[in-house]
């Protein structure tokens, strides 16, 4: 079992839980920074997919002051949003076919209403520009462009941006409801290989898998990697197959027909989905005219 189906099953119980996804690059694993010129095109084409109604889309500016005991406060409009945010469990999974890696986060926000901000001094602030692409309903694409130091007014003089990708699991009470969590984990999984583009040069349909390392599974599964696939050719299917990690460079993808609703108990190696792709090509090749990321 994949440890991210952990994650979702205890995120459906759990209303305090936050799941998210931060993109990163494979050759620094301790970082979810990434370069302007890496995530101006995924940007782009999520903002090509929004004018065509694929995404909800909405942009605007928070500041975030963080305290002592994890506490963080979101000034927008109106009082501040306070919030303790505490890390519950993490994995990290690549796309060997990509130089990205997904780290998969589950937090727990705990509100404080009571915190008193007047008199403290933050240990970190960070001005953000969000723009965020809603699918669905169901999950949201977030793409911050950041100024950070250590009080609002430092982050405010900063010259330097750091740009950041994330994708969030909302908490729809019906979707959640209506499907088992492996289908949801590996919806999770598939949307985050969207993000490295289906097409290469010749504008053909690449595989791209996401390779998981043993930890991602839970101790009662084989040992192994992880081994999620995207769609292939024309047929787009997902598979997932648990592989040990010699067989890691040869995995070899088994096909199970996927079965609806919560009654329906895939395979625990194996499962499918299979999902619209509306417009994919034409936003990808639209996505080239835009050149940067407006403020």
């Amino acid at each position: 079992m994949l440890k991210l189906e952990t994650f979702v099953s205890a995120f459906i119980q759990d209303p305090e839980l936050e799941l998210e996804m931060r993109l990163g690059l494979k050759t620094n694993l301790e970082s979810t920074v990434l370069p302007e010129d890496v995530l101006l095109p995924i940007y782009n084409l999520l903002m090509a997919s929004a004018k065509e109604n694929i995404f909800e889309f909405k942009s605007e500016t928070f500041v975030d002051q963080f305290y002592e005991d994890s506490i963080r406060c979101r000034c927008v409009i109106g009082p501040p949003v306070k919030i303790k945010k505490t890390p519950v469990d993490k994995c990290v999974g690549i796309c060997p076919q990509r130089d990205f890696a997904f780290h998969y986060y589950l937090k727990r926000e705990t509100p404080q209403p009571d915190f008193i901000m007047e008199g403290r001094t933050s240990i970190h602030a960070r001005i953000q520009k969000i723009w965020t692409f809603v699918y669905k309903e169901r999950f949201a694409y977030v793409v911050k462009k950041v100024k950070s130091g250590k009080t609002r007014e430092h982050a405010a003089a900063a010259k330097e941006y750091e740009y950041e990708l994330e994708l969030e699991l909302l908490h729809n009470p019906a979707y959640l409801a209506s499907q088992e969590e492996s289908q949801i984990a590996i919806s999770f999984i598939e949307k985050a290989l969207d993000l490295c583009g289906r097409y290469n040069e010749l504008k053909l349909i690449e595989k791209l898998t996401m390779i998981f390392p043993s930890s991602a599974c839970s101790s009662s599964s084989s040992s192994g990697l992880v081994v999620a696939s995207s769609s292939v050719g024309s047929s787009k299917k997902t598979i997932i197959v648990v592989k040990s990690e010699e067989d890691a460079e040869e995995a070899v993808l088994t096909e199970q027909p996927r079965k609806r609703g919560r009654k329906a108990k895939p395979n625990s190696k194996t499962a499918k989905i299979t999902k619209p792709r509306r417009a994919q090509h034409q936003s990808e090749k639209k996505m080239k005219k835009e050149t940067s990321l407006a403020l």
